[in-house]
Order: C-alpha cells, then sequence, then structure tokens
C-alpha cells in the first residue's frame, strides 16, 4: 500500500460533512489507498498518532473532517511528497463560495483563516492539518504529534521538522474548501481554545514562574494597547517588511487577539 488518508473526526454533528468528503476521495483521479478514520479521540494530537501507527503506507495525507476536496487534491499532495524527498506538503485552504458574511470577514481579517491558492510552489509555514502530506517515516524521524496540549500541535510539529532540515511546502494549484466559524461566538471560543494549546505547549518549554509572570505581563499590555492594536493590526508583518504599512484597521483581529490572550493565559497556568 503507497498510500493511506487519515481523517480524524470527534463531533456526531459532522457526519454529513465528512459524508461529503468521503464521497470526494471516491471522484479523485488516485484510487488505490487506505482510508483511515478516528473518531470521538482527544486530544486531535492522539487522534492523529493513531492514525499513522494503523496507516500501512509510505506516504500519509491529513485531511480535516469538514474540508471538500478541490479538483486532483489527492495527486497532488502524492506528486509533491514524492517532489521533496524530506518535506511536509499541503494545500491552501479557502472558504467555500456560499460562505455568509462572518466567514467572509473571519477570513479577510484573520490570518490562516485562508490561505489563497498559489500558482508555484512555496517554502512557508502556512501548511496545517487541514490538507498535510509526508512520508510517514517523518514521524519516526521527527516526532509525532504532541498527544497532551489541545490545539497547536501541528504547528509544534512544523517546528521540529523544520529544525531536523525539512522542508514545509506549500504546493501550487492544491487546495481544499474549509469553512471557518459561521458565528462570532463560536470564532472567539475557537480563539480561546486555540491560545489555550499555545499557552499548554509554551508550559512545557518554560520555566512555570516565568511563564505565569509574562502571562500577566502580556495579557496586561494587550488590554492597555487594544484601541492601538485594532489600527495597527499589521505592525509584526510590517516589521518582518511584509507589508508597506503597518496602518489597517481590523476591529475583528483584535477582538479576536483578546480571546487567544486570554486562552494563552489559561493554558499555561493549567495542568496537562
Amino acid at each position: 500500500m503507497k498510500l493511506s488518508v487519515i481523517i480524524c473526526t470527534y463531533y456526531e454533528e459532522r457526519k454529513a460533512q465528512l459524508d461529503l468528503l468521503i464521497n470526494d476521495l471516491k471522484k479523485q483521479t488516485i484510487k488505490d489507498y487506505e482510508l483511515i478514520i478516528i473518531k470521538g479521540i482527544s486530544p486531535i494530537g492522539k487522534a492523529r498518532n493513531m492514525g499513522i501507527k494503523k496507516a500501512k503506507g509510505e506516504i500519509i495525507i491529513f485531511l480535516d473532517d469538514d474540508v471538500r476536496l478541490g479538483k486532483n487534491t489527492i495527486k497532488n499532495l502524492v506528486t509533491g511528497v514524492e517532489k521533496y524527498k524530506n518535506a511536509i506538503v499541503g494545500g491552501s485552504h479557502i472558504i467555500p463560495h456560499n460562505s455568509n458574511f462572518v466567514q467572509r470577514w473571519i477570513a479577510r481579517e484573520i490570518p490562516r483563516e485562508e490561505v489563497k491558492i498559489t500558482h508555484k510552489d512555496l517554502k512557508n509555514d502556512l501548511v496545517g492539518t487541514a490538507c498535510w502530506a509526508s512520508r510517514k517515516d517523518l514521524y519516526e524521524k521527527v516526532a509525532y504529534f504532541n498527544e497532551k496540549i489541545t490545539a497547536g500541535e501541528d504547528t509544534e510539529l512544523r517546528a521540529s521538522a523544520l529544525k531536523k532540515g525539512y522542508e514545509i511546502i506549500l504546493l501550487k494549484d492544491t487546495f481544499v474548501y474549509h469553512n471557518v466559524r459561521d458565528n462570532l461566538l463560536a470564532f472567539f471560543k475557537q480563539r480561546f481554545w486555540y491560545g489555550k494549546g499555545i499557552g499548554q505547549l509554551k508550559r512545557g518549554q518554560k520555566n512555570k514562574i516565568y511563564l505565569f509572570l509574562f502571562g500577566i505581563f502580556y495579557g496586561t499590555f494587550r488590554l492597555i494597547f487594544f484601541p492601538l492594536h485594532i489600527f495597527m493590526t499589521d505592525l509584526n508583518l510590517y516589521l518582518r517588511k511584509e507589508v508597506e504599512s503597518p496602518i489597517n484597521i481590523k476591529l475583528l483581529y483584535a477582538l479576536s487577539d483578546l480571546f487567544f490572550v486570554l486562552g494563552f493565559i489559561k493554558g499555561i497556568n493549567e495542568k496537562i
């Protein structure tokens, strides 16, 4: 068996979306693969590792249970893994055409919620487990997914792979449709969850007293400068010379950052 496709699913209400994804897989040009579905396992890192250990394929593809596939997505991922011997490759993720106003607002303002389709292969860190592929031996040579944190396990693994000399490649003309949260309450809960996962990750890497003090300082700093943050949300990009100006009004981005910070503070003070 050359290829294993792994889908981790937890919420029963996503069954209809999962069925649509399975139907998309049947329509792809590559037919010879094993499909592994891991149900009801949390944290997600544990579910992913279960899939890896069950997989018989030399190449492993991860797909989120709520994505829809673009044309030749699976073929392009396999070709990408074969082309880049030591790499994690993946596709862009774009919101569906029928997305509502809130979803389009989120995709427009929040980094990584939508990754535009590229027409050339790019080295960057925008590859996520919504559409991710590598050789199976990556996990033996680098690391498996962190099973202790609630979110950010793919971020940690990407960083570990880069340190081991692997590349992260966003493949050209390769994409999935991926819904973002369809209302603000769900979106802010998600940002809190992400922040909590990153906080848990940092807790395992740093001195706990340092992290507690840092969390208090970071949260206070964000609250004090919140009004400024609304108008200068691109400051980090500007300092990295990725944009020409730091001034860009993004109210939703600034608000979401507050929920991320609250989650981060909870994560660094929580036993895992």
